[in-house]
């Protein structure tokens, strides 16, 4: 039998752990860098309604479900009333576009985008204007440069 000599055993590698471990290191690092699906970065926050003033010669009008605000938009005092912006801004967005029954002082909103009134006890539609509540048809309501209508879908006070 015979002893084994230096030429049956490989080489010592002391740097070979120390390299692996490096490599593994770098790729792990390398592939949290690269833009592999990555989020695209949230568009900027949109005010919201009572943030920005209505320009001169504008009506700002806002439609909320309980204290949730669906849509802003500023619209001409196109009409002068209440339900006449109402229906302006609803050809810019649905989430304004009005359900009426009746006409003058008897006409009555039915629903607002889409969303219709629950009648005695639930949630219905109401409007504001300057922070007034309404005391009449909203189709006779006067408005002006400046103001601020609130629709709003709320139970009763």
């Amino acid at each position: 039998m015979t002893e084994p000599g230096p030429q049956d055993h490989p080489p010592a590698r002391p740097w070979a752990f120390p390299a692996l471990l490096a490599l593994v290191l770098a790729l792990v690092v390398g592939w949290r860098l690269l833009p592999f699906d990555r989020p695209a970065p949230a568009p900027p926050v949109q005010p919201l309604a009572g943030e920005v003033e209505p320009l001169p010669g504008e009506v700002e009008v806002v439609v909320q479900i309980d204290e949730t605000t669906l849509d802003q938009q500023h619209v001409p005092p196109t009409g002068g009333t209440v339900l006449a912006v109402l229906q302006a801004a609803g050809g810019e967005s649905p989430a304004f576009v009005p359900e009426v029954r009746g006409e003058g002082a008897g006409a009555f909103v039915l629903s607002v985008g889409g969303v219709a009134n629950e009648g005695a006890g639930g949630r219905n539609w109401t409007y504001s204007v300057n922070g007034q509540p309404g005391d009449r048809s909203a189709a006779i309501a006067p408005v002006k440069d400046g103001d601020r209508v609130l629709w709003k879908f709320t139970p009763p006070e």
